[in-house]
């Protein structure tokens, strides 16, 4: 291979590599130039599978435990084997970034699976889903109601403008009025007591007749029918006398609700307004309030 060189009289020379090392004189100015020989082009070393395993686990398998714990194994045996050879196998950076990326994968993973809101995810795929379907301009000021018949209604407030109406009704639904907050995966539903006697037997019966609501079966998953016996609901703490409050699994989730039995003229209603159990201390005093404003009302003409 030849040798380049440029002396600096501006001559340039190309030499055989057999002088590298000799000075070699200038034919031009006879200045004594230096040769050496050229530098070899480094080997590009070949990357080694785990590594590049690594990177892939690291990807497919993002967000799942198994997956993100295969991607830190594997980049951490690459790294040993490129330690052991390394003139024979390369990819260290690839060992490195399905390690780093595996690590994030699992921590992410074990926030989503302690948590019970995985980084604001599943508000954002709730409020995709039910877009078209919630209103968020009140009927009455800042009240939503629903028409009993030609001439009367009932309404309630809702908590906060966060709140919208679920627009879901179809044929044979029983639940009057349904307020939901999509950010909380909160709800608050109004639906017609069937045959009450009294206050204190259709207290008694709050429980049973929430879970025939639409809007328990609507939240409801085959999984949430593991639990048994079915829970019972208890007197509300902090809240008024005759309020009871509902643990159960729905959806996936323990969540809270909180149940009011009111008498309309005649007529008896049930309010049921609850969210997960973690963010029912939060939202209580929000639901209490709404409780309170239920009225039924003529409608003015």
């Amino acid at each position: 291979m030849a040798i380049s060189l440029t002396c600096t009289c501006g001559a340039r020379l190309e030499i055989d590599d057999k002088f590298a090392g000799q000075v070699i004189p200038c034919p031009d100015c006879q200045r004594p130039l230096q040769t050496t020989a050229p530098a070899e082009a480094p080997r590009e070393l070949p990357v080694g599978g785990m590594a590049l395993a690594s990177v892939i686990t690291a990807v497919t398998g993002a967000y799942t435990v198994v997956g993100s714990l295969a991607a830190i194994a594997l980049g951490y045996f690459a790294l040993r084997q490129i330690a052991r050879s390394p003139e024979r196998v390369g990819g260290l950076n690839f060992a490195r970034a399905g390690m780093i990326a595996g690590g994030v994968g699992l921590l992410f993973t074990v926030v989503t699976m302690i948590t019970d809101a995985p980084l604001g995810m599943d508000a954002l795929l709730r409020e995709y889903r039910y877009a078209g379907d919630v209103d968020y301009r009140p009927t009455d000021g800042n009240f939503f109601r629903a028409t009993l018949g030609k001439d009367e209604y009932i309404g309630i407030e809702r908590p906060s403008h966060a709140w919208g109406r679920l627009n879901l009704r179809t044929k044979g639904e029983k639940d009057m009025l349904t307020l939901v907050n999509l950010r909380e995966d909160a709800h608050l539903v109004c639906l017609p007591y069937a045959n009450a006697e009294d206050l204190g037997a259709a207290r008694d019966k709050a429980a049973e007749q929430f879970r025939q609501s639409d809007l328990f079966k609507r939240l409801s998953k085959p999984s949430d029918q593991q639990q048994s016996p079915e829970p019972e609901a208890k007197p509300a703490a902090d809240a008024k006398e005759g309020d009871l409050t509902l643990d159960v699994r729905l959806g996936g989730y323990e969540r809270t609700f909180l149940l009011r039995v009111v008498k309309q003229g005649a007529e008896f209603y049930l309010l049921a307004g609850g969210t997960r159990k973690s963010r029912f201390a939060r939202l209580s005093a929000d639901i209490l309030r709404s409780f309170d404003s239920f009225k039924q009302m003529q409608v003015e003409n």
